[in-house]
C-alpha cells in the first residue's frame, strides 16, 4: 500500500515576535494537515547580518521545539532560493510574515508578486488570516 505524502508548509521568517507568531501558525496548519513544518530565513547577500542572529536564534529554537526544520541562508537572489528550496522539499504551502508598515507592505507585495512567478505549479503562497486558529 503507497503511503500518502505529507503536506509541508513552509514559514518565511524575518526574526522578532512576528516570525514567532508565524511560526505558531505554520505549526497549527501543520498540525491540521498532519503535515511536516520548515522554517526558512534566506539573507540577502553572502553573509548573515550578526545584529539579526539573536532574533533568530530564538527562532530558530522555537520552532525547533515545536518539531519543525529550521534553515538559515545566504543567497544573491532570494526568491529563487526559495523557489528552488520549495521544489527541493516539495513545499505545499508557503507563509510570509506580513509587514509591519506601509511601505514595507508595498515592497513585500512585489516581492511576494515575483516569488509566485517563480514558484513550480502546485505550490500555494497562504495568506496568514486562512491559517489563524482560534
Amino acid at each position: 500500500m503507497k503511503r500518502e505524502q505529507k503536506e509541508k508548509i513552509l514559514v518565511l521568517v524575518r526574526g522578532g515576535e512576528d516570525s514567532l507568531r508565524m511560526v505558531e501558525i505554520g505549526y497549527e496548519a501543520a498540525r491540521e494537515l498532519d503535515g511536516e513544518l520548515y522554517i526558512l530565513h534566506v539573507e540577502q547577500g553572502d553573509s548573515m547580518d550578526l545584529r539579526h542572529m539573536a532574533s533568530l536564534q530564538e527562532v530558530a529554537e522555537h520552532g525547533g521545539r515545536l518539531g519543525g526544520t529550521v534553515c538559515f541562508c545566504c543567497g544573491d537572489d532570494v526568491e529563487r532560493y526559495v523557489r528552488d528550496f520549495a521544489r527541493q522539499k516539495q513545499i505545499a504551502g508557503i507563509l510570509v510574515e506580513p509587514p509591519e508598515k506601509e511601505r514595507k507592505k508595498n515592497r513585500l507585495t512585489a516581492w511576494m508578486e515575483k516569488l509566485a512567478e517563480l514558484l513550480p505549479p502546485g505550490i500555494r503562497l497562504l495568506p496568514e488570516q486562512e491559517y489563524v486558529f482560534g
